[in-house]
């Protein structure tokens, strides 16, 4: 039998955000919040397991995120290769100029 996709072996990833403040200042409130997490919320909605792990800083300095998506209640898969993928870089280990 052909496997169909997306399996239940299917991660997607994404970027955290598809836009970043223009500072590391903080931002009061929900609604400024929620056009940094369009992402988040999505997956959110939809029941799907996700993660996000740090992949970088943006030119102002601030930090990225990227996150991984996998299927509903997969959430082992998830963090799999959220920790393999921390292995691999230390990102998660730095952080950003103050």
């Amino acid at each position: 039998m052909a496997e169909t996709w997306p399996s239940e072996k299917t991660i997607s990833l994404f970027p955290l955000g598809e836009r970043f403040p223009e500072s590391n200042e903080t931002t009061e409130g929900f609604i400024p919040q929620v056009k940094f997490n369009e992402h988040c919320m999505l997956f959110n909605g939809a029941g799907q397991r996700a993660t996000t792990v740090p992949c970088g800083f943006s030119d102002t300095g601030l930090p990225i995120g990227l996150q991984i998506v996998g299927r509903p209640f997969n959430e082992t898969m998830v963090l799999r290769i959220a920790s393999k993928y921390e292995e691999a870089n230390d990102w998660h280990l730095l952080s950003p100029p103050l």
